[in-house]
C-alpha cells in the first residue's frame, strides 16, 4: 500500500520498544524488529505529519549474506510522479545494526522525491558492508529522474557516540552526518545541521574509501549547470 492521496497524522508519541537498554541493542540485547514503511515495490507516497511527536525505540538488525535495501522509519519515499511530505516528527533512542545494507537513514532510507521538513533523528547506526547512509536520510533522489527530486528543510541529526560504517564494496562508502549521498540536480538542503562523530573504516575488500561528509558526503550530477543547493546548514 503506497498511501497515495492519504494523510497520516501522529496524535501521540510512540514507543516501538522499551527503551531502557536501547544503547545495547545489537550488541548485548535485542528488541522487536521494525519493518520500514515503503520499499521498492510499494513506495510511501502519502503525506505524514508527526504533529511534533516522537517515535522512540526503533530497532532494525540485518545479518544475512544477501543485501538489504531501504532501511529507516520510512524505507522508500516518493517516485517520479508523486512528491510526498514528511514533517514534524522525531526519531529517538533507536538503533540500526545492519550488515550488507544499502540506503540507510534513521528517518528515511531513500527520499526519491518529496519534502522532509521539521524532522530530526538521534541514533546509533552500526554495520559492515553498509553504503549510502546518513543520520537522517540515506540517499536523496537516486531513482527519481526529475530535475527537482526533493527538499530537506529545518531538520537535524544528532549522532550519539560514533556512527561507524564498514564497507566491503570496491568503491568505498558514502555517508554523511545528515544525508549519505544526494543524486540528481536542483534538490535543496535548507537550514539543517548535524552533530556528533561519523567514522568510516575499511575492510580488506575495500580499495577506495569515499569517506565521511558532514552534511552530505557525495553528490552525483553530470550537469554542472544544475547543482544541489545547500543553504544555512552546518555540522557541529
Amino acid at each position: 500500500m503506497t498511501f497515495e492521496g492519504k494523510k497520516i497524522c501522529l496524535d501521540n508519541d510512540i514507543f516501538l520498544n522499551d527503551t531502557a537498554d536501547w544503547k545495547y541493542w545489537g550488541k548485548y540485547s535485542f528488541a522487536q524488529q521494525w519493518t520500514p514503511i515503503g520499499d521498492w515495490y510499494d513506495e510511501f507516497c502519502g503525506d505524514f505529519d508527526g504533529q511534533g511527536h516522537t517515535v522512540y525505540g526503533m530497532y532494525r538488525s540485518w545479518e544475512e549474506s544477501w543485501v538489504e535495501q531501504y532501511v529507516g522509519l520510512f524505507g522508500y519515499v516518493g517516485n517520479s510522479s508523486v512528491a510526498p511530505t514528511i514533517e514534524r516528527v522525531g526519531v529517538e533512542a533507536s538503533v540500526l545494526s545492519v550488515n550488507n545494507t544499502n540506503y540507510v537513514g534513521l528517518l528515511v532510507g531513500d527520499l526519491d522525491n518529496g519534502t522532509v521538513s521539521q524532522c530530526y533523528a538521534s541514533e546509533i547506526i552500526n554495520g559492515r558492508g553498509v553504503n549510502h547512509a546518513g543520520g537522517l536520510i540515506g540517499i536523496l533522489g537516486y531513482n527519481s529522474g526529475r530535475d527537482n527530486c526533493g527538499s530537506v528543510i529545518d531538520c537535524y541529526a544528532r549522532l550519539e557516540g560514533d556512527v561507524i560504517y564498514y564497507s566491503r564494496y570496491s568503491d568505498g562508502v558514502h555517508m554523511g552526518g545528515l544525508i549519505g549521498c544526494a543524486f540528481y540536480p536542483t534538490s535543496s538542503i535548507t537550514n539543517c545541521y548535524a552533530s556528533g562523530d561519523v567514522v568510516s573504516r575499511l575492510t580488506m575488500f575495500s580499495t577506495v574509501n569515499n569517506g565521511c561528509g558532514l552534511i552530505v558526503n557525495r553528490t552525483d550530477n553530470d550537469d554542472s549547470s544544475k547543482d544541489i543547493t545547500v543553504t544555512s546548514s552546518y555540522y557541529n
